[in-house]
């Protein structure tokens, strides 16, 4: 047996889940492979609804994909195949403490476990950081003032969900129009915000000063010495110095 709290049951047990779910065993009985036909997907609240609809569904052995999903089901539950679940967690760069997460996934309060995948979107929209299956791990600070890392579209400025994803597969050069995309999951790049270790290709994750924002530390040069074409080494890699009028942490960083 499997629990939930009930405003995420009810928002599912409504008058017409008879006629979805009979249409969806329909159109499974289509699928050449009953393995890999259904999906089920959404954000926020519609997120926790796909968690619940898979418990119902879990004999057509469903994959669930959801961005920014609360916290849903207890455990318990023997009928999850969290190998098949995957959950998404956007962040957002703030001018005042550096990455903010999305705070629905990690609301307090709410009894609940993780399943599934957890992958965090980073904010230069070149990466993504897988932390594990069935992950209880809980990232701040939230990005409580403004919520826009919970969008599910968001806007230039602030992406949401979808506009993350549109970036990271845009910045897939191996793609071709029909090939699928290839984006890689193994942690944020260097020089990316970040708030722990685990988030890092590199496996650091670290500030250059005391009242720094905490970056990806990359491994290409560790001194300014070490990169002879820009002069100038900032979270392990090496970039081109700062102007006149650009914020820096450091007398170094400027041209």
């Amino acid at each position: 047996r499997c629990t939930s709290r009930y405003g995420y049951f009810d928002a599912y047990n409504t008058t017409y889940r008879p006629r979805l779910e009979m249409a969806v065993r329909e159109c499974a009985k289509t699928c050449s492979d009953p393995n890999n036909c259904v999906v089920l997907t959404g954000h926020s609240q519609g997120g926790a609804v796909a968690a619940i609809a898979a418990l119902y569904l879990s004999d057509l052995n469903p994959h669930v994909i959801t961005f920014g999903q609360p916290v849903t089901i207890n455990a318990p539950c023997g009928i999850v195949s969290s190998d098949r679940w995957y959950r998404f967690v956007n962040t957002k760069a703030s001018p005042v403490v550096g990455i903010t997460y999305d705070p629905v996934p990690f609301a307090p309060g709410l009894g609940a476990d993780s399943f599934g995948h957890m992958m965090i979107l980073s904010n230069d929209e070149s990466s993504v950081a897988y932390i594990g299956l069935d992950a209880q791990d809980i990232f701040g600070p939230l990005n409580v003032v403004g919520f826009e890392s919970h969008s599910i579209v968001g806007t230039k400025q602030h992406p949401g969900y979808l506009l993350r994803l549109e970036a990271l597969t845009k910045n897939d050069r191996s793609l071709s129009s029909s090939s699928p995309h290839h984006v890689p999951t193994d942690g944020f790049s260097a020089g990316t915000l970040c708030s722990e270790h685990k988030e890092c290709k590199s496996g650091k994750c670290d500030n250059e000063s005391t009242f720094g924002f905490n970056y990806c530390i990359g491994t290409k040069c560790t001194v300014d010495t070490d990169c002879p074409i820009t002069g100038r080494c900032d979270t392990g890699i090496c970039i081109p110095k700062l102007g006149t009028c650009e914020p820096c942490n450091e007398h170094s960083d400027c041209a």
